[in-house]
């Protein structure tokens, strides 16, 4: 009834009964209320005078801690390659957010059939129960986020970078400070999503292409 300090989430307003310490964990993207905390967690790279710490979603992910160090390992790609992966996985379940992946993912599908895994637009009979394992069949997924938002960076992006596929990413413009550029395919780096396109039949005809991409680290050095 009394506490030294309230740390609070970004839903309610419970925290203004409160007069100690205040600490914000901001969830998802929302922007946060900066002026009704001491401190700050969130995805946002701006300090805000000092008072925001940059935690993005996919650091307090399932796993990621525990599992960080496979992601600095080197990739085995004659073994990738004996695995003869399928093209393309995609895998929502919430109608919600963006109609941009949506849109994609029909459109990607035009050139090869993209396996849709999740309840959106599941076209393999059920949702899948093990995201990762289902991934690791792909040479791509498609790695949209729910919205465009600066510095939003959820578990979408280092899902298929724990099972070597490719993630196609959109949603946070500053991703390439996260990850290695090189390593995936940023669609913020493309005049429109038909150049993405355009990119990702490239990797997908040419072996060589495909391997420059995975023996890519990464993380930036």
């Amino acid at each position: 009834d009394d506490p030294d300090v309230v740390i609070y989430s970004n839903y309610g307003f419970e925290h203004k009964e409160y007069k100690c310490l205040r600490v914000l964990f901001c969830a998802e993207y929302a922007i946060p209320n900066i002026e009704d905390c001491d401190y700050c967690f969130s995805q946002h790279h701006a300090s805000y005078w000092g008072k925001n710490y940059r935690l993005p979603m996919y650091v307090y992910w399932q796993n990621f801690s525990q599992n960080f160090n496979d992601l600095l390992r080197p990739v085995n790609f004659d073994e990738i390659k004996q695995q003869e992966r399928k093209f393309c996985s995609f895998v929502v379940s919430s109608p919600l957010g963006s109609q941009k992946r949506v849109d994609f993912m029909r459109n990607l599908s035009e050139y090869k059939p993209v396996d849709s895994g999740g309840k959106l637009l599941n076209n393999i009979g059920v949702p899948v129960a093990d995201k990762r394992a289902f991934l690791g069949n792909y040479k791509f997924n498609i790695a949209f986020a729910n919205g465009l938002a600066d510095g939003y960076a959820d578990e979408k992006i280092v899902d298929p970078m724990f099972v070597n596929s490719i993630p196609i990413f959109w949603g946070n413009p500053r991703i390439a400070e996260d990850f290695n550029p090189a390593s995936f395919i940023n669609c913020h780096d493309y005049d429109d999503l038909d150049s993405v396109i355009k990119e990702i039949i490239r990797i997908d005809k040419n072996e060589q292409v495909y391997r420059s991409y995975l023996k890519q680290p990464w993380f930036p050095s």
